[in-house]
């Protein structure tokens, strides 16, 4: 394996250890061992098939695999690979069509951790003879008018609890049971385990037909940039900057939007080097200046 002393500089732009840009063209990408973070973009719109993490690597900015819909085959350290939220949020709906290896680098092997997580991969079922990518086989009108806003309304609050939806909708127990047990059955969340919350597999970058009236794909992400939403964005900016804080909890508090959206502008400004990368236990921190922000919209924060 390449190492950060013998490494292909051809293949990989590195800097500090960390992975800014991916600038090959194989197929099989092993990144090289010593490379401790992997930053938001670095492997864009990549077409490889296969990936190898690294046990050194402690920190991947979500969107750092953003578009690599070509991946087959992916290695990743289990301390990395936490639960199927991660996963997805790393590779998209493509999670459900790759083989994972969990390597344990040293670790001692978590044998739950590691059950548990292959249960959720099990649970997503994407159809693989379906041409449209990324899309769950579900007729809306024919199986409940609430269940789109439902689906919405989960993917917001990441929550697929009976009796909040019951409040949010005004509906029924035994009506909303049928809705969560089709979603269940859909691989959209989890099953329900005695008190334990239901486990939720659907992201916004899942696209399900009709979601979106104007035929879009639903997905919150693409719905970002300066020139679509540029007062929000500024908005969220100064929040950062005045506050020293990144996270989703205060734009949610501060800007009145949802948890799925809060989590979008994160990923953008991430990519955008406004943030530092999050993952794991390591906060984001804001790179952004006072002086930056005036130069960029020519206004105070």
């Amino acid at each position: 394996m390449a190492t950060m002393d013998n490494y292909d500089n051809t293949q990989f732009e590195i800097e500090d250890k960390k992975l800014i840009k991916y600038i090959g063209s194989d197929k099989c990408v092993r990144i090289p061992d010593g490379v401790t973070e992997i930053r938001a973009g670095a492997f864009d719109g990549k077409n490889f098939t296969e990936l190898h993490i690294p046990g050194s690597v402690k920190r991947v900015a979500l969107s750092a695999f953003k578009g690599c819909n070509k991946l087959k085959k992916v290695e990743i350290p289990l301390h990395l690979a936490k639960n199927i939220k991660i996963l997805t949020k790393l590779f998209g709906a493509n999670v459900a069509k790759i083989d994972f290896t969990f390597g344990l680098f040293g670790f001692p092997a978590d044998v739950d951790a590691l059950t548990k997580i292959r249960q959720e991969l099990d649970k997503i079922h994407i159809d693989e003879d379906d041409k449209t990518e990324n899309t769950f086989d579900i007729d809306f009108e024919e199986e409940d008018p609430l269940l789109k806003d439902i689906i919405e309304y989960i993917i917001d609050t990441e929550v697929a609890s009976a009796s909040d939806i019951q409040r949010h909708f005004k509906i029924g127990y035994g009506r909303t049971s049928r809705i969560l047990d089709l979603l269940e059955e859909k691989g959209l969340i989890g099953p329900l385990e005695g008190t334990k919350a239901r486990e939720i597999y659907v992201t916004a970058d899942m696209r399900i037909p009709e979601f979106n009236k104007e035929g879009k794909s639903y997905s919150a992400y693409s719905d970002i940039g300066f020139d679509k939403q540029p007062e929000l964005l500024k908005e969220a900016l100064r929040i950062f900057i005045k506050s020293g804080e990144v996270g989703c909890s205060i734009l949610q508090r501060k800007l009145s939007i949802g948890y799925n959206k809060a989590e979008n502008i994160i990923a953008f400004f991430e990519e955008q080097k406004f943030i530092t990368p999050y993952f794991g236990n390591e906060k984001s921190h804001v790179l952004m200046t006072e002086e930056d922000f005036e130069k960029m919209f020519h206004e105070t924060v």
